[in-house]
């Protein structure tokens, strides 16, 4: 059985779902908490890639899912990407272009402000996420 999460990464999370949850209300889209399997082709959880990924990572996170899971979000279409890091207090994004390809943006640390760049209006302050 996995530990526990600890309580700043339940943090991190819940406010991440707040912030995007208030962006979503005024949408026509959907969102979806972990766990949520994202089967992608198959129907049993999400149809079809996500539009916007968010994995909030963990001391369970190990580097070869972290691979794994990068891949498998490029290849499917996922548009953009975002991998928090509570301890450091940042935010990787990875934005797919043309080709299908993933290409990092600069990263996002506490201080600054997060605007999803398919999302154009969500917006979310990292010092209010990582406090």
């Amino acid at each position: 059985m996995s530990p526990a999460l600890s309580r700043r990464h339940q943090a991190v999370v819940w406010k991440l779902s707040q912030a995007i949850g208030n962006h979503i209300n005024e949408h026509p889209c959907e969102a979806y908490g972990a766990p949520f399997d994202v089967r992608l082709p198959d129907d049993n959880g999400c149809l079809g890639a996500p539009d916007l990924v968010v994995e909030v990572l963990s001391p369970g996170n190990t580097s070869r899912e972290l691979n794994s899971k990068y891949k498998i979000y490029e290849e499917s279409g996922v548009r953009e990407y975002w991998v928090v890091y509570p301890d450091y207090e940042h935010v990787a994004v990875f934005l797919l272009d043309d080709s299908g390809k993933f290409v990092g943006q600069e990263p996002k640390t506490s201080g600054e402000v997060l605007t999803s760049f398919i999302f154009r209006d969500l917006s979310v302050n990292l010092s209010d996420i990582f406090a």
